[in-house]
């Protein structure tokens, strides 16, 4: 889950789930995004990504910044895939993950974000 500013000058709670496969789509899914409703009740979708057999999806901050990484572990013919990291970009509610670099991966199952002192 992120934090991510509000238009309304506080912030909102974002989930993002990785999506492997699908019945109707296979291996090549859209990974849903959710916010927490504003009663605090619920996780309602906002939006979705498209995503290749995600199978794990990680979070991180920096100065001020959110990034998301899925990693992309197969389709229908190879494990080799790109696996792709994302920026939220904008307030809520009209912010969205965009793409900002894909990573060549085989059979991605899992990334960490780390840093050294």
């Amino acid at each position: 889950a992120l934090r991510v500013s509000s238009d309304e000058g506080g912030e909102q709670l974002v989930l993002i789930a990785a999506s492997y496969v699908t019945r109707h789509t296979g291996w090549r899914t859209r990974s849903p995004i959710f916010a927490l409703n504003a009663g605090g009740t619920a996780f309602e979708h906002h939006h979705d990504v498209a995503t290749v057999g995600a199978h794990d999806v990680e979070v991180t901050s920096v100065e001020g910044r959110h990034f998301v990484f899925f990693s992309n572990d197969k389709d229908e013919r190879s494990t080799l895939q790109e696996s792709e990291l994302f920026e939220w970009v904008g307030g809520f509610p009209g912010g969205r993950l965009e793409s900002r670099q894909r990573v060549s991966t085989d059979g991605a199952h899992a990334a960490e974000f780390f840093s050294s002192s």
